[in-house]
């Protein structure tokens, strides 16, 4: 149970204070000199005292410079990390009205988006082989009154949608 103000858990009758924001760890990446990097988000509070999704990166426990999108950054999630060659990639949104994208380095750029009526474009997982940055996540048509996703992969930014039984 969590207390009212937020600042107290109570795990088996043991009542113990929670120190800084709430947060939440996504995704994990070891590098090879065993760095090991966590993407996710936390709560936090804009000058209005209202909560928010913050999204954030951590390497060995440590948290990062705050992943954001110019100076805006809200309900933002980093849900993926992939380092290589001494770069940091993280896939995911910066708001959430916003198409997702990929931050290299703390650099953001959104996802190309298809051709096609596209509502909305999301990234869930990046990876990194041959200096080939991959991306997997969907792509949200416009279908009326309602948004229907399709899987897709994106290849340096190149988006692909993924066929339905295509095996």
């Amino acid at each position: 149970a969590i207390g009212d103000d937020l600042k107290t858990l109570l795990i088996n009758d043991e009542l113990l204070e929670i120190k800084g924001n709430a947060s939440y760890g996504e995704d994990i990446f070891i590098t090879s000199n065993g760095d090991i990097y966590v993407s996710g988000y936390e709560i936090a509070t804009n000058e209005f005292n209202n909560y928010y999704y913050r999204s954030v990166l951590w390497k060995n426990g440590k948290l990062q410079p705050v992943l954001s999108y110019g100076t805006f950054n809200n309900n933002a999630v980093a849900r993926s990390v992939f380092v290589a060659d001494n770069n940091v990639y993280v896939a995911g949104n910066y708001g959430y009205y916003v198409d997702d994208g990929v931050w290299t380095n703390g650099q953001f750029e959104l996802l190309e988006r298809p051709s096609g009526d596209v509502d909305k474009v999301k990234a869930y997982s990046v990876f990194v082989a041959g200096g080939d940055v991959y991306v997997a996540g969907s792509v949200y048509y416009h279908d009326g009154r309602f948004s229907t996703p399709k899987a897709a992969l994106w290849k340096n930014n190149v988006p692909m949608i993924l066929g339905a039984g295509d095996m």
